[in-house]
């Protein structure tokens, strides 16, 4: 059976070429090709970017800002560290 498989796959192929030309692809083709390359190459520097300011030591982090929030029972009744400075 793999055989006949076989011998069925080799002649659809064979006649599904049969007085086809086969030819280098016309300008289209490399045109395409050359934008999604280009797209490929926009997005990988793009998140290459985003990643380096995201590993930056200087960015804000949001677990670490939430610290600096006044919650509990002191509430707003204690100066901030701002207004320690400026007082």
């Amino acid at each position: 059976m793999s055989i006949g498989l076989g011998r069925l796959t080799a002649w659809a192929c064979s006649a599904a070429y049969r007085g086809a030309v086969i030819s280098w692809p016309g300008g289209g083709y490399r045109w395409r090709w050359g934008r999604a390359l280009a797209l490929v190459v926009v997005a990988a520097l793009a998140s290459a970017r985003y990643a380096g300011r995201m590993l930056a030591g200087t960015t804000v982090r949001f677990r670490e800002a939430a610290h600096s929030v006044h919650i509990g029972d002191k509430g707003r009744d204690q100066p901030s560290v701002a207004e320690k400075e400026t007082a």
